[in-house]
This record gives structure tokens, C-alpha cells and sequence, in this order.
């Protein structure tokens, strides 16, 4: 648990809108079914090993992402299996905070005005 609760367990890291950042480490043929919050966005990135999700035919390994949009009407289940031993991957969900997204190379701000002071601040 790196930030958020799961499992009764609180991570270090406290987020400033709620989120879970967990790793997880799986065995072939373990399976864990996880809620997201109504309203919450979600996704898992693969690490080690091999997972389903959701029982589907498609099998996600190293490197891999998959990318839920939340229901704004219930709580989803996402539901997990691990396909090999040692499988690790990282759960990452939040709330979206619904700012705007100005993005350039290393950089994610909220407006051009922060990433042209960014800019001066990293060239000085």
C-alpha cells in the first residue's frame, strides 16, 4: 500500500484528493476482485508475469496498461487474475479532479501560464 486504504491498511503517502496507489504480488491461478469508487477513474500497469482482467480472453504482461473510466452511477468491481507465478502489478485510482491539463516533455501543469514559468524557473 503506497497511498490511499485497502485491506484496512493506510499507505504513507496521503494523496490531496482521494486516490489508492497499491502493488500488488499475485500466484498462478490467484484472483482478487477490487471496488473503485462510483466516479473514480482507474487502471493497472504490469510489472512481472502475466494477468486477466475482468475475465476477459486478453492477457496483459510486462509493460502492459489497462485503463478503466469510472461508472458515474455505481461503485465498478475490477476483478483480477494472475497467469503466472510472482506476477506484480500496480493499481493506481482516483477521483478526477477535473482541472485543466497542460502537458510538455517532463512537465504536466494546469495552465500555459505555469509552464512558461516553469520553464524560466528549470533555464535559471
Amino acid at each position: 500500500m503506497i497511498s490511499g486504504e485497502v485491506f484496512g491498511v493506510k499507505g504513507p503517502i496521503v494523496a490531496r484528493t482521494p486516490a489508492y496507489y497499491v502493488d500488488f504480488e499475485m500466484q498462478k491461478g490467484q484472483s482478487y476482485e477490487h471496488v473503485i469508487p462510483v466516479g473514480w477513474n482507474s487502471m493497472v500497469v504490469v510489472h512481472n508475469g502475466k494477468i486477466k482482467v475482468q475475465n476477459e480472453k486478453a492477457e496483459y504482461g510486462i509493460g502492459h496498461a489497462v485503463v478503466f473510466r469510472g461508472s458515474a452511477n455505481n461503485d465498478e468491481i475490477i476483478k483480477f487474475e494472475a497467469l503466472e507465478d510472482n506476477t506484480k502489478f500496480i493499481m493506481l485510482a482516483g477521483k478526477p479532479i477535473k482541472e485543466p491539463i497542460v502537458a510538455y516533455g517532463p512537465f504536466v501543469l494546469s495552465s500555459e501560464d505555469e509552464m512558461d514559468q516553469t520553464f524560466d524557473d528549470y533555464n535559471n
